[in-house]
């Protein structure tokens, strides 16, 4: 009975029938008794407990497939002797090409190649808006800032020069201003604009102002503008220098 435990061993002293017994050593057992339920069937193994030592003649027996073992029935060629489960031991089946075995096979049919899932596309890091290029900075002649002539009214009437871009150029010579692309020539032009004219010694330009203006300052328009494209404001009226002389407004338009 080997490994089979003490109270298995007792019942079948006790109550059971041996029916028989297969090449293996394994014996089979059926209650004495006849009690109304059916009757158990079990296996004393001859060594470790082992339900795949159990041949299928047995096995159909025991499941109570047939109502007596199948000993009786002829043996064919192609029947093989009743081998254990392998699996886990050092005789376990390994096919060719195991890890454990050669670790190289054929190539087959139903190879296939290892599927390596593509590298996943990142979204499009959203580009934040960028602030335009800078423009070339070019200049004109403005009339000074309110500041300017408050802290000094003697820049009442003079001008002073203004850096401009290519986009304010355009609205410059529409008015009839002047565009410098060097600072230094603005520079000689400011000092010429601003040459004293008047009987006090004040700067005064000879020009005339727009009221349209680049950065909140009114453009200067030297000599004569054209009449109907521009807006002029003339100087103050307590200058009478002969460049200066005071003239209406003249509407551009569209301007406001």
């Amino acid at each position: 009975m080997g490994c089979m435990t003490l109270a298995t061993r007792l019942y079948t002293r006790l109550f059971g029938t041996q029916v028989g017994s297969d090449t293996g050593g394994n014996r089979y057992f059926t209650e004495r008794r006849d009690p109304r339920r059916r009757r158990r069937r079990w296996v004393l193994y001859a060594s470790a407990p082992d339900p795949t030592l159990v041949p299928p003649e047995w096995h159909a027996w025991l499941h109570y497939t047939t109502d007596a073992p199948l000993t009786g029935m002829p043996h064919h060629a192609w029947q093989r002797p009743v081998e254990g489960n392998r699996t886990g031991s050092p005789t376990a089946y390994l096919p060719v090409g195991h890890d454990r075995a050669t670790g190289q096979r054929g190539q087959a049919d139903g190879d296939y190649e290892s599927w390596i899932p593509p590298t996943p596309q990142t979204a499009p890091t959203p580009s934040l808006p960028t602030a335009p290029a800078a423009l070339e900075d070019q200049y004109t002649l403005t009339r000074h800032s309110a500041y300017a002539v408050a802290a000094n009214p003697r820049f009442e009437d003079a001008v002073e020069l203004r850096a401009i871009t290519t986009r304010d150029r355009s609205l410059v010579r529409a008015v009839g201003g002047r565009v410098f692309d060097s600072l230094a020539d603005a520079q000689a032009a400011e000092r010429a604009e601003n040459a004293p004219t008047g009987a006090d010694g004040r700067p005064s330009a000879r020009g005339q102002f727009s009221s349209l203006r680049i950065g909140g300052a009114e453009i200067y328009i030297p000599g004569n503008p054209r009449p109907g494209s521009l807006s002029l404001r003339s100087p103050s009226p307590g200058n009478t220098s002969p460049g200066n002389a005071t003239s209406p407004d003249i509407p551009i338009p569209g301007a406001t």
